[in-house]
């Protein structure tokens, strides 16, 4: 996987747009949920989803550049791997890894041994062989070559494993959004759990994660407490969006993948409709 460390910046796909019309109002499960929002009955689901696989963007090199006399770099220098190199506690291939130095990665060199070179990088310490660093004139070069002065850095072993849960729980997710859209447009019941025949809010979120071996109560009030709490920054599509009476599932673009009332049925509508009790997390 060619990635950068947490530092990269990922572009996502489009979104669409969808409208909400209508005033605020609180809601229990059994009343007209339309009173309170309106919706864009279908739309594809492609255009549901958007700010997905979210990563920070890298930072403006902070590390002073220490010349020689030769106005070569002492204290830079970038990697040369094709892919990514392993950041080792000592200087030995039998060493453990700490962190992994990937395509341009921007290092600060702590000391030089020769064949085996200690640096710093991000939150990562450690050594790297020298072969895989560009160094001196070559840096200065490299270097000169980056207008926007935009660099990744080192990703450490603890990172790494974050990053690939994260991913994990995303992917899952947006499986959850794009199973779900398959049932846009059919019937609001109120006390189905009938994704085909007809569900309420509650029994449409059950039923859909039912589907992914995740068993949720039946209610709204019960599902608040489920899984870990994130904030509205946090979110990703498939997590459990709660209001006064009411939940949806969240498909990205400030949308939430719900069934609405008896008049619009299963659909895409605003994730702001109403103040949002909490979100959980239960993938």
């Amino acid at each position: 996987m060619k990635l950068k460390g947490l530092n990269k910046l990922f572009l996502f796909i489009l979104s669409g747009t969808f409208i909400v019309l209508g005033s605020t109002m609180n809601v229990k499960a059994s009343d007209n949920f339309a009173n309170s929002m309106s919706m864009v009955p279908i739309v594809e689901i492609d255009n549901v989803l958007s700010r997905d696989n979210q990563m920070d963007t890298t930072d403006n090199i902070q590390l002073y550049l220490v010349k020689n006399d030769k106005g070569e770099y002492l204290n830079i220098a970038f990697s040369n791997v094709s892919d990514f190199a392993y950041i080792r506690y000592a200087a030995s291939e039998k060493s453990d890894w700490a962190g992994k130095m990937y395509k341009g990665t921007a290092v600060e060199i702590l000391d030089n041994q020769g064949e085996w070179v200690r640096i710093k990088s991000g939150n990562v310490y450690g050594y790297v062989q020298a072969k895989d660093l560009i160094m001196g004139k070559k840096a200065k070069e490299y270097d000169s070559d980056n207008v926007d002065k935009i660099y990744s850095y080192a990703e450490s072993k603890v990172e790494e494993e974050a990053r690939l849960l994260k991913e994990e729980s995303e992917r899952r997710g947006r499986e959850v959004i794009e199973y779900g859209s398959q049932f846009i447009g059919n019937p609001y019941v109120w006390g189905g759990t009938s994704l085909m025949y007809g569900a309420d809010c509650s029994g449409f979120v059950q039923s859909v994660y039912a589907d992914f071996g995740i068993y949720l109560p039946r209610t709204t009030w019960d599902m608040e407490s489920v899984g870990i709490p994130v904030s509205y920054d946090e979110m990703m599509p498939g997590d459990i969006v709660l209001y006064d009476g009411h939940v949806g599932l969240y498909a990205g673009n400030d949308t939430i993948l719900n069934a609405i009332d008896e008049s619009h049925g299963i659909g895409i509508s605003s994730a702001l409709y109403a103040p949002i009790v909490t979100i959980r997390r239960v993938l």
